[in-house]
C-alpha cells in the first residue's frame, strides 16, 4: 500500500503543489536502497579474497535473510555485474511465502496471514522486488509481469511457467527458520564463538547450515542488522532462563556480550525525546491520510 501511495501521480502533484515536497521511500522499493547493497555484496566477496578464504574468481554461494527481496536482488545484480556468486539462498522466517515460491513456482497469499516474528524486518508477504527479478527472467516482458501481479492483487496468487521456475531454481535456493531455531542459533553461535547474531542474521545462519545442494563452494552469510536493535530478543536467546523485562537491556547486553554489542547511535536514543507516536491502519487511504497529516504539521513547523 505504501508503494501505491508513493506511485500515485495525483498525490505526487498534490504534495508538491500544497506542501512543496516530493516523497520517496527509504526501503528497497527505492533504487537508492539497492545500489549500496550491491556494493555491500561486492565488498563481501572481495573481503573473502583479501582474507585468502577464496582466490579471485572462485565461486561463492551467498545466503541472505529477506522478506521484500531487495537485499538478495542486489546480490543477483552483483552476480550479473561479474561477482562469481553461485547459489543465492533466500532465507525466510515463518512468513515463508518466498520459500514456497522458489520451490514450486507458485506465489500464494490467499491462505496466509502475516505472522509477527523476532525478525520483523523480513515480516513481509508481498515482496516488492520479486517483480523486478521476474522482469529480468521474462526478458523484460512487462505485460506478463503486470498480469502476474494483477492476479496476485485480485486473486491472492500467481504461478510462473516451468521455464521460469527452472530458471529461478538454477540460481536460487530457499529455506526458512522458526523463531525457536533463530534463538537456538544465536545461543549456539555465541557460546561457541562469542559472536552476537541479530535475529535476522540468525535466520540466514540456520538456513545456510541446513540447506543442501551439490556444491563445495564457500557460503557467505550476509549480516543485516546490529544485534543491539533487538537487544531483548538477543539476550533472551543467549540467556533463556533470565527475564529482562523492566531492565536496561542495552546495558545488560553490553555486560554480557562486550563492546561488540554496543551501538553508539542506539545508545544515544535513550537520551532523546520520542518524536513519533502515531500509528495507522495498513490501508492505502489511511497511509495517505497519515502522510498528509504529517506534511501539514511539518509545513507549519518550518514555515517562515
Amino acid at each position: 500500500e505504501v508503494k501505491h501511495v508513493l506511485g500515485s501521480k495525483e498525490r505526487k502533484e498534490l504534495y508538491h503543489k500544497v506542501y512543496g515536497v516530493q516523497l520517496s521511500s527509504a526501503n528497497s522499493i527505492n533504487w537508492a536502497r539497492l545500489l549500496p547493497q550491491i556494493a555491500y555484496h561486492v565488498s563481501g566477496y572481495l573481503e573473502l579474497v583479501k582474507s585468502r578464504v577464496v582466490n579471485l574468481g572462485d565461486p561463492v554461494d551467498v545466503c541472505i535473510p529477506t522478506g521484500n527481496f531487495g537485499n538478495i536482488l542486489a546480490a543477483f545484480y552483483a552476480k550479473q555485474m561479474g561477482i562469481p556468486f553461485g547459489r543465492m539462498v533466500v532465507a525466510s522466517n515463518r512468513n515463508n511465502v518466498l520459500t514456497e515460491f522458489f520451490s514450486t513456482g507458485r506465489y500464494v497469499l490467499s491462505k496466509r496471514l502475516l505472522q509477527p516474528t523476532t525478525s520483523p524486518a523480513i515480516d513481509i508477504l508481498k515482496s516488492s522486488n520479486l517483480e523486478r527479478l521476474l522482469y529480468h527472467l521474462t526478458a523484460g516482458n512487462t505485460k506478463h509481469v503486470k498480469s502476474l501481479f494483477d492476479s496476485l492483487n485480485q486473486n491472492g496468487y500467481f504461478s510462473v511457467d516451468a521455464v521460469i521456475t527452472k530458471e529461478l531454481q538454477a540460481n536460487f535456493s530457499a529455506g526458512w527458520c522458526s523463531d525457536e531455531n533463530s534463538a537456538k542459533t544465536i545461543h549456539s553461535v555465541f557460546n561457541r564463538t562469542g559472536y552476537v547474531l541479530d535475529p535476522h542474521t540468525a535466520v540466514a545462519k540456520y538456513v545456510a547450515d541446513n540447506i543442501r545442494f551439490d556444491t563445495d563452494n564457500v557460503m557467505l552469510i550476509s549480516a543485516t542488522a546490529h544485534p543491539a536493535k533487538f537487544a531483548e530478543n538477543v539476550l533472551g536467546a543467549i540467556r533463556p532462563a533470565e527475564s529482562f523485562q523492566d531492565r536496561d537491556v542495552l546495558s545488560v547486553m553490553e555486560s554480557v556480550c562486550g563492546q561488540q554489542a554496543r551501538h553508539e547511535g542506539i545508545w544515544g536514543l535513550r537520551e532523546k525525546k520520542e518524536r513519533h507516536t502515531s500509528s495507522c491502519e495498513g490501508t492505502e487511504e489511511a497511509i495517505a491520510q497519515e502522510v498528509e497529516t504529517f506534511l501539514a504539521r511539518s509545513t507549519r513547523k518550518h514555515s517562515y
